[in-house]
């Protein structure tokens, strides 16, 4: 009888080590978090050595403002090539800022991060959707430090999440 992925998966589990397990781990929680109610056809590819915690973060806010339902998931086509560059840069950024956090700490960095995002475009008078935050997520430093003056480049913006 053939092996199916799930079985190979579980069957290597015990020759990974601590680090490879950790990969593990964060892929999957990723995945969990990006297509709850999705077919693997529609999960959004995520980077191998990191999660994109500010597309969770932006699933987050959509849902908490209740323009996403629970199981919803934002169409491939707007989340572009550019908006995987610009994530990648911001969140590079803000972990140079902040150092080395927990997994769950990048979660809740990236809550913040899109929460702080969507306070400052509504400022600007620019409705809240899917894609208004997906483009705009180069701005994050600026709303960040908007809304939290000089946490970012102190490296205390962890005092932000943690207090919540």
């Amino acid at each position: 009888m053939a092996m199916s992925a799930f079985d190979s998966v579980l069957k290597a589990l015990p020759s990974l080590n601590s680090v490879e397990l950790q990969k593990v781990r964060l892929r999957a929680s990723a995945l969990l978090s990006v297509s709850a109610g999705t077919t693997t056809s529609e999960i959004v590819p995520l980077a191998e050595e990191s999660v994109d915690y500010l597309l969770t973060g932006v699933y987050s806010e959509l849902r908490r403002r209740g323009l996403l339902g629970r199981n919803a998931v934002i169409p491939k086509h707007l989340i572009s090539s550019n908006y995987t560059r610009a994530s990648a840069e911001v969140r590079r950024h803000l972990e140079e800022c902040i150092g080395s956090v927990l997994t769950a700490e990048l979660m809740a960095l990236g809550k913040l991060s899109v929460e702080a995002l969507a306070s400052y475009l509504e400022g600007g008078n620019i409705p809240i959707s899917p894609s208004t935050l997906l483009n705009n997520i180069s701005k994050v430093p600026v709303a960040l430090d908007r809304s939290y003056p000089g946490y970012l480049q102190a490296g205390l913006l962890s005092c932000c999440w943690r207090k919540r």
